[in-house]
């Protein structure tokens, strides 16, 4: 609201015509074209049809990291790494990696154990992914250096890339299709 200079009061004015358009078009929507249904030999057709079009889903990791914050100062640095350097060995030893992360870790993710979640390619920092994405699953890496800090990271997941699957696509498809096939009788509805 202070972006635009907008009052709340001012907002609603705006925008109160279109918001109840909507609602009135959905409702209409939902009564009277409540009863088009989509059969699975569509679906299935849909997805035979277009399934080079529909989304892979990318190669993925998940990844948990302890960031230990770097300093500009050069002597400072050098502990700061030699720091990093023991942790990354208790890491490396077996050490609780989730533990390590809440006592050690310098940024937000260090209440979740250093859980970071899933991550593709062009997600992260350049050397932060491709270290990454370079382990194993349950492998620690060594220390990597970003902009951030230096980085401890512990791959607990990986999939590879896969193509769209049916029946993993089923619903959405259905889900879309009929909202199409309502919007075209809507839009029938209103040239008649």
């Amino acid at each position: 609201l202070t972006a635009e200079g907008l009052t709340l009061k001012e907002l609603r004015n705006r925008y109160k015509d279109e918001v109840k358009n909507q609602l009135y078009k959905e409702q209409f929507l939902n009564t009277r074209f409540s009863s088009i249904s989509i059969s699975s030999g569509e679906v299935k057709q849909f997805f035979n049809d277009y399934v080079d079009s529909l989304p892979q889903r990318p190669a993925g990791i998940q990844i948990a990291h302890i960031l230990i914050t770097a300093s500009p100062d050069q002597a400072a640095r050098d502990s700061i790494l030699a720091f990093a350097g023991l942790i990354l060995d208790k890491a490396k030893s077996g050490e609780d990696f989730a533990l390590l992360a809440k006592t050690y870790s310098s940024d937000g993710s260090a209440a979740d154990g250093g859980d970071l979640g899933w991550f593709s390619h062009g997600d992260m920092v350049a050397d932060f992914e491709k270290a990454a994405f370079e382990l194993s699953p349950g492998e620690v890496s060594d220390i990597v250096e970003t902009q951030f800090g230096y980085h401890i990271i512990k791959l607990n997941d990986k999939e590879e890339a896969k193509e769209a699957d049916f029946s993993e696509m089923k619903y959405k498809v259905a889900t879309d299709l009929k909202a199409k096939k309502q919007n075209e009788a809507y839009f029938n509805k209103l040239q008649e």
